[in-house]
């Protein structure tokens, strides 16, 4: 009872101070509502500035509007109690006023706040139900403005539910509507409410991709309409700034990082310039960079524009940046996961635990607005991954601790002990070294002698007849044989392997096997850069064509040759004609 009397009171001191209010023009009301509307979505403050003056009116109506959109933007601001209770003096004086077709306006207008309230506060069941109900009004008066935004905000309630096909049917009405009626809008709501629902179908076909990344045609459709979003955006700056976004997340789903970034950074500029109040979008728009520079693994940098949506957060703790905090601060963890910080990768995973923990109903309804790559199970699941994997580190590094001491004491024990028995062991591996090179030195010495020995046989003739012979067998490629070796050659140019020896080392300056190994190798090469169906061999088959009998020994000459496996080489080349 006393709750009433002080509420009874206070509605009295409400209306008594109605009497002594400005009297609006309706030229001076209508430029007053229709402009804090529209920026209801852009700058709230100053949107309640606008309210703030129709509220001043001494008329019922007047009052009741500016209240109603007060009660919005209290919403907007997550002070439920503010809106209610602005939503209340709103209905009161909405009472006051007698029947008429502008009372009916209004009060679909304040039932269209009161759904937009309940959005807010995700009763997506009974924000539907206002929609509905104000919707029959407005047909009841024949508003088609309103009419077309009750049947919008009916499309956002069903996307925010999964219905996504449901949203793209009702907005696709909504656009058709909206032509019907072009006589109707000046050229500054045509403009807006055409570049407002675009950008809604854009949004809805982007949430479609992400929840079945298979279909392409998806996130094509949501290109088109982002960009259809743009180019009616000349009177409302929040829907270029959204759908340029937006484009840029399209860019970052078909990991064209790139083009992401470039046009992200691009948004961010264009908020900079404006004086609006973008704290959102600006706040996402430094997520979605730091997930670019994250997946094109520059750590640094994504921890620079991560470290940025934590500040924004802590600047101003509104459920409208959770969903960002979280995620960049799980990406922080990732990051010094990798860094090899444990210490680090645990304090940010805990941060974003607790406030997943904090928000776990506001986020259920809102898993899509992370990165389509991390699932809300996901999520929960890498953050308890490495705070798991700081505990064992910690218990496992206080044992290693131990262990260490234990080891370093043992060492310098054996260190001591072997010190002497090491210089001896040394003093002897040399004297071993030093009698292996004198005796390699005189084999070769020995080797060399007999072949001098034996070259003399050979007249200039000969030896410019078997180097005529060899490039002959060189250009039929026999070498590519598996039977051809150093014996098989001296048959073919009916020479001997000492011969052989000799005019390889003077002729060409490599030993039998060093230059057939190349030519092998050359031919493999050549054939991966010019023949398409060479490349689809494995390398067994690859190896045997070039004449090696074993794939291993094939792949190790390989290697030394280019640096690469045959599998590397091989999709190198691939990747270059594809670019």
């Amino acid at each position: 009872m006393r709750k009433l009397l002080i509420l009874v009171v206070l509605f009295s001191n409400v209306l008594a101070f109605s009497q002594n209010g400005k009297v609006l023009s309706d030229k001076e009301y209508y430029s007053l509502q229709e402009e804090s509307r529209r920026l209801i979505n852009a700058n709230i403050d100053s949107s309640y500035i606008l309210a703030d003056k129709i509220e001043k009116s001494n008329k019922y109506l007047h009052k009741a509007f500016a209240l109603g959109i007060k009660s919005y933007i209290f919403q907007i601001k997550g002070d439920s109690i503010q809106s209610k209770k602005n939503y209340a003096k709103a209905v009161f004086f909405l009472n006051k006023e007698k029947n008429s077709i502008e009372k009916l306006k209004i009060q679909s207008y304040l039932i269209n706040f009161e759904g937009l309230s309940e959005w807010k506060r995700n009763n997506y069941l009974k924000s539907l139900d206002c929609f509905e109900k104000g919707e029959k009004i407005s047909e009841e008066i024949k508003d088609t403005f309103q009419i077309i935004k009750f049947m919008g905000n009916k499309a956002l309630i069903k996307s925010e539910i999964g219905e996504y096909n449901s949203a793209i049917k009702i907005t696709k009405k909504v656009l058709s509507l909206i032509d019907r009626n072009i006589n109707q809008y000046d050229e500054k709501q045509y403009y807006s409410n055409k570049s407002t629902n675009n950008l809604h179908l854009g949004w809805y076909f982007q949430k479609k991709y992400q929840n079945d990344v298979s279909k392409k045609n998806y996130l094509d459709s949501s290109f088109f309409y982002y960009e259809k979003a743009i180019f009616y955006s000349e009177y409302s700056l929040i829907n270029r700034i959204n759908a340029e976004k937006s484009i840029g997340i399209n860019f970052l789903l078909k990991d064209e990082y790139d083009k992401a970034l470039k046009l992200l950074k691009k948004t961010l500029v264009l908020i900079n310039e404006d004086d609006g109040d973008y704290k959102a979008e600006v706040a996402n728009i430094n997520y979605n960079i730091g997930c670019c520079y994250y997946f094109k693994r520059k750590r640094l940098e994504s921890l620079a524009y991560f470290k940025k949506v934590d500040s924004l957060y802590h600047s101003n703790k509104n459920k409208v940046h959770v969903v960002n905090y979280i995620g960049s601060n799980n990406y922080q963890a990732k990051i010094y996961l990798e860094l090899g910080n444990l210490n680090e990768a645990n304090k940010y995973s805990k941060i974003a635990s607790e406030e997943y923990e904090k928000n776990t109903e506001y986020l259920a309804n809102k898993k899509n607005e992370l990165i389509s790559r991390i699932s809300s199970k996901e999520l929960q699941n890498e953050m308890l991954a490495i705070q798991k994997k700081y505990r064992s580190e910690f218990i496992l590094g206080t044992i290693l601790k131990s262990i260490i001491i234990l080891f370093v004491l043992v060492l310098v024990f054996l260190l001591v002990k072997t010190y002497r028995d090491k210089k001896r062991i040394i003093a002897k591996v040399n004297l071993l070294i030093e009698e292996s090179k004198n005796e390699r030195n005189k084999e070769e010495t020995i080797k060399n002698s007999e072949i001098d020995k034996k070259t003399i046989l050979i007249s200039g003739e000969e030896e410019d007849e078997i180097v005529k012979k060899i490039n002959l067998v060189n250009e039929k490629q026999l070498y590519l044989k598996q039977e051809f070796n150093q014996q098989y050659l001296a048959k073919k140019l009916k020479t001997n392997t000492t011969y052989l020896s000799y005019i390889f080392n003077k002729v060409y300056g490599k030993t039998f096997s060093v230059y057939y190994n190349e030519l092998r190798l050359d031919f493999v090469i050549n054939e991966i850069i010019n023949n398409k169906k060479f490349r689809e061999y494995s390398t067994q088959a690859i190896a045997e064509s070039a004449g090696y009998k074993n794939a291993d020994s094939f792949t190790i000459s390989f290697k030394k040759k280019t640096g690469l496996t045959p599998f590397q080489f091989i999709n190198e080349i691939k990747k270059r004609e594809f670019i």
